[in-house]
């Protein structure tokens, strides 16, 4: 699995890259963004303004991105960690 951080929802190249082998229990899973990077730095990425997840999947893109919330990021870059732990989950769809 691969998450990247983008600066929109939907269009642009990445800013960071990191790489998980993950569990996966009732269709959730839990890891660390950060943990494994493979391009890009997590602070840098956290630090451009508005930032989205994209999750790939053996060479599959999932979507929609997810918004990485503004208080996860100032709270990142203020503590100068290079790591931020994420539970994701699917939304539900109507």
């Amino acid at each position: 699995m691969f998450l990247r951080v983008y600066t929109n929802a939907t269009t642009g190249t990445f800013l960071f890259e990191d790489s998980n082998t993950v569990t996966v229990v009732d269709g959730l899973y839990s890891t660390l963004l950060g943990a494994n990077p493979k391009s890009g730095t997590l602070t840098n990425a956290l630090a451009s303004g508005s930032a989205w997840i994209q999750v790939i999947v053996n060479g599959v893109a999932l979507s929609p991105r997810e918004q990485i919330a503004p208080a996860a990021r100032q709270t990142a870059k203020s503590a100068g960690k290079s790591k931020l732990s994420a539970t994701i989950r699917p939304r539900s769809r109507t």
